[in-house]
């Protein structure tokens, strides 16, 4: 056996404790990589076969390169002569809402909310055999014209089977009755994944094969649509021997506007869906954050390995041991931790995947398996951690002299000025990651190079540097208050932790790096939020009429007990595309880049006059009085800020809106004013302003005469409007509706026709589940609720105030997930605070001996070792909180300008969440506090005589 190996297993039969907690860390370390590691190696084994479920019956898809445009009859022709391509089966896929005919079946239960908000989509096809598998009756007959199959999600959303009727409902509102007979089976998670806008964010529109969709025969979509399919979609099944590079080149020199959707395709659009992209984020994320915590762990360990035995060193130097044999031996001990933290983290996390397959079998169904990359990742987690950790002890080792073996060198603490220039240094480098994230003119790639590999390392070097300082100024404030409640003598507590001071800046720079990036998720969420949560600038509540009233209605709406009736106003509303996108959605989408605004006409001298006004906009250019003037004189409008920061449009500028009803002739306002409109975009989203189109840049606001005679909106539909204290969106919705049966004796809608209508007249029941409104999976924001905008009848309330708490309550829910692995963290490198306090314990044992020996009681030391934890505890915290507003305020712009274009021109502001911090913080000192409490009470109950000769010996 080696001599580096004999002496490595001595001090290890030494400090078995030591070395058992460093390892339990490290398993714990490892435990939670593998965790999360194989979760996505869950995910990712799955893609596969999603693709293949999605693709169903055929192998490659044509698809035209532009969403509005369609699949040429002279490629159709080229494809079907082709005799390499065994089958070829042209789609008309278009939008359009669809209903149930009749009730419900007895006992189905009220109408589930599952197809968004356009609804499904209407497939046209000649194929005889359906894409997706049957699940109940049969695919579409030949020679069929009223008949329809639907997917598995429509069917369960309507409580429809076969047997059963649908109307599929044209733009004009005009009602067509097909029979379903049959129920094909729907992929939702793939095309969830598909429905991508070119931001990143979903809900854009899929261009393959739709699965969310009612199939019907393509002689029945011209009178649907009153003009002949537009082949969109051809579905192709090819012979064995074609290449897909030879198909690819065939439609290209077909046609210039057609491309193909391969199975590789779709499993790369899978691959980069939300769920596999944050569980593959997430285990990125856990990875690095394990590098650093085993890094500190193994540090911590090696650190006070080194001190406690400085002198033994000097003397196996003194004997002739190299320096390198020295450094051998730090690297020995590195690299055993490392190895037996990893093999026990496999173990260990082996089993917890075990245990939670065993009591939740619904989540694995497919059991649970060690994957290459998690035992490679693991790996290299312990073995970067070790080699991270061991190069500070490893220069400290070698640096010993042999003359240290006759007596010790004492060195003395720095102070304020020596502490103040590492300080110094350390600013620098924290500076230098804000300044890339948010220095101008640098191009986006390099701009997130820079800040991966310079900035962020610069941020954790500087704090960690950081930390002596910070353990200074705790000292000098915090040791008086610790002393009182302690009840000790400030002078003893005043030099806890200065007198080991990198021991004790290390850990609290470990506990760092589990706090700090609790604190950096919990700032950065919570500003991010604060861009789309919807200000106080606007009345309360929303109401909708569908259709809209009559304009002798409006005064009994405004009448309606629980309106404020000078707190008032209807609206004139339209989604219109703008003129000439000059926000460039085309090129590069965001949340507030999109071709359209929901364009809002209102009385200006009532919605903006007076000294308090209802809509009380913050002008950033041009003022009030100037914007109600212009408003109140004809083509005026203004805009949210947004369009002067993102297109560079200024008062005085015009900007052209499509009427939707009328496109072929734009009109032209001027603006009159430039406004902040902070949640204008999700107010849209909630409360059903967004009439045209999934995603809107936001609000507009006009002259309401105006806009009602330039889109053609003669009915009073939206109303605006603020209610007395204690009235709520459900009483204020059940009271309009009772007032809109009233007006209209009872009866439907005014004007609505229909299967719905002559049912009533024959006396049938008239109940109809809410019509399907939206492209891709459910929607998941807030105010889906009947109290927050239920869509069941003729009347939607919304309440903004309702919207903006669901906002904070599932943001909330959102962000305090993002901060379990950070909290793990803490936990985790909590147990090497144990180490530390006990290796300080051993350190002043002949201190503690002589304070014994002058009279200090044995629960006097115990009290003193537990304020040196306290001490560490508010140390860690100060320099976490200055780490994560540091940390969240970079990752802020990071998101908005770099890693996530979809934010990009979101105004947020940095906030930090005080009443989400306070529970890692408290969990920070009760961690802490645990931590010494063996160091304490050993410490309290050792003799004095005892202390005193084990100090002795250790010097």
């Amino acid at each position: 056996m080696s001599l580096i190996l004999r002496l490595f297993l001595a001090h290890a039969r030494q400090q078995k404790v030591r070395l058992a907690l460093t390892l339990t860390a490290m398993i714990a370390a490892i435990g939670v990589v593998l965790w999360v590691v194989s979760a996505y190696e869950k995910i990712a084994s799955k893609f596969e076969d999603q693709t293949a479920n999605f693709v169903g019956a055929y192998e490659v898809f044509v698809i035209p390169t532009e969403l509005d445009d369609q699949l040429s009859p002279e490629l159709l022709t080229a494809l079907e002569n082709d005799r390499m391509i065994a089958a070829v089966n042209p789609v008309a896929q278009f939008r359009m809402s669809i209903r149930r005919v009749g009730p419900p079946p007895e006992g189905a239960g009220p109408p589930g909310r599952g197809m968004g908000r356009m609804g499904p989509t209407i497939v046209g096809t000649n194929s005889l055999e359906p894409r997706y598998e049957l699940s109940d009756g049969r695919w579409l007959k030949e020679d069929a014209t009223d008949e329809a199959v639907i997917s598995s999600g429509i069917a369960k959303t309507l409580t429809v089977r076969p047997g059963d009727s649908i109307e599929i409902v044209d733009k004009e509102k005009r009602p067509s009755s097909f029979t379903v007979v049959g129920v094909v089976e729907q992929v939702d998670d793939v095309e969830f994944a598909m429905m991508r806008t070119k931001g990143g964010a979903p809900g854009g529109t899929n261009r393959g094969p739709a699965s969310l969709a009612t199939y019907i025969p393509m002689s029945a979509v011209e009178p649907l649509t009153g003009s002949a399919p537009a082949i969109n979609l051809a579905e192709l099944r090819l012979d064995a021997a074609l290449k897909m590079d030879k198909l690819e080149q065939k439609v290209a020199s077909v046609a210039d506007n057609a491309e193909l959707l391969r199975p590789a395709d779709i499993q790369a659009k899978i691959a980069g869906g939300f769920e596999a992209e944050g569980a593959r984020k997430q285990a990125y994320f856990v990875t690095a954050l394990s590098i650093l915590a085993s890094a500190f762990i193994i540090f911590t360990t090696l650190s006070m390995g080194v001190n406690e035995r400085a002198r033994q060193l000097a003397v196996l130097r003194a004997v002739g041991l190299r320096r390198m044999q020295v450094a051998s031996l730090v690297v020995t001990e590195a690299l055993a931790l490392a190895l037996f933290g990893w093999l026990g983290g496999l173990l260990g996390g082996w089993l917890l995947l075990q245990a939670l397959a065993s009591a939740t079998p619904q989540l694995f169904p497919d059991g649970v398996a060690l994957g290459g990359a998690s035992v490679l990742l693991t790996g290299c987690c312990s073995l970067f951690g070790a080699l991270l950790a061991s190069i500070f002890p490893i220069w400290k080792a070698t640096r010993i002299s042999p003359l240290e073996a006759m007596a010790p060198l004492q060195v003395a603490p720095g102070g304020f000025r020596s502490y103040g220039a590492i300080g110094l240094v350390s600013l620098l480098l924290i500076a230098i990651n804000p300044l890339l994230v948010y220095l101008p003119g640098l191009p986006e790639t390099l701009r997130f190079a820079l800040v991966l590999l310079v900035g962020a390392p610069a941020t954790i070097v500087g704090f960690i540097l950081l930390a002596p300082l910070f353990v200074l100024v705790v000292e000098k404030i915090f040791s008086p208050v610790v002393a009182t409640v302690m009840r000790l003598q400030n002078n003893l507590v005043q030099t806890q932790l200065s007198a080991n001071m990198w021991r004790s800046a290390g850990i609290a720079a470990s506990l760092m790096l589990g706090l700090g990036l609790y604190t950096a998720t919990q700032v950065w969420g919570w500003s991010m939020l604060s861009g789309f949560l919807p200000g106080r600038w606007t009345p309360d509540v929303i109401v909708k009429f569908d259709p809209g009233l009559p304009v002798e209605t409006v005064e009994k709406v405004r009448q309606t007990e629980g309106v404020l009736a000078d707190q008032f106003l209807s609206v004139a509303v339209e989604q219109t595309k703008l003129v000439g996108d000059p926000l460039k959605s085309r090129e590069k989408d965001s949340a507030v880049r999109q071709d359209n605004v929901c364009l809002i006409g209102l009385d200006a001298a009532a919605g903006l006059g007076g000294d308090s006004p209802l809509f009380r906009l913050e002008f950033v250019q041009g003022t009030r009085e100037e914007a109600i003037a212009k408003l109140q004189q004809g083509r005026y409008c203004i805009l949210p800020d947004t369009f002067q920061r993102l297109a560079g449009l200024n008062v005085g500028d015009k900007v052209g809106f499509i009427p939707p009803s009328d496109p072929d002739n734009p009109v032209e306002y001027e603006i009159a004013g430039i406004a902040a409109m902070p949640g204008s975009n999700w107010i849209t989203k909630t409360t059903g302003l967004r009439r045209n189109s999934v995603r809107t840049a936001g609000l507009a606001f006009a002259s309401e005469r105006q806009v009602r005679d330039d889109f053609k909106l003669p009915n009073r539909e939206f109303f605006w409007l603020n209610v007395a204290s204690g009235v709520t969106a459900e009483q204020l919705q059940e009271r309009l509706q009772t007032l809109v049966a009233s007006s209209r004796g009872g009866g439907r809608p005014n004007g609505e026709t229909g299967p719905g209508r002559e049912a009533a007249a024959r006396g049938e029941s008239t109940r109809q589940p809410p019509v399907a409104a939206a492209a891709g999976p459910p929607a998941r924001g807030p105010g889906r609720g009947r109290g927050r905008g239920g869509r069941d009848g003729p009347v939607q309330v919304s309440s903004i105030k309702d919207v903006r708490d669901s906002m904070r309550s599932r943001a909330g829910a959102a962000i305090n997930a993002m901060g379990w692995l950070p909290l793990i963290t803490l936990v985790v490198v909590s147990l090497g605070i144990v180490n530390t306090i006990a290796a300080s314990v051993r350190a002043r044992r002949w201190e503690f001996g002589v304070l014994r020996a002058v009279g200090l009681k044995r629960f006097g030391l115990s009290r003193l070792v537990l304020s040196e934890a306290l001490l560490i505890g508010a140390v860690a915290s100060l320099l976490s909180l200055a780490f994560g507003v540091v940390v969240g305020w970079s990752c802020l712009g990071l998101v908005r300008y770099v890693s996530n274009a979809w934010f990009e021109g979101v105004a947020t502001s940095l906030i930090i969440p005080w009443t989400s911090l306070w529970f890692g913080y408290a969990l920070t000192f009760v961690l802490c506090t645990i931590a010494a409490l063996w160091p304490a009470i050993s410490a309290g109950r050792t003799e004095p005589l005892t202390l005193l000769q084990a100090g002795r010996a250790a010097t």
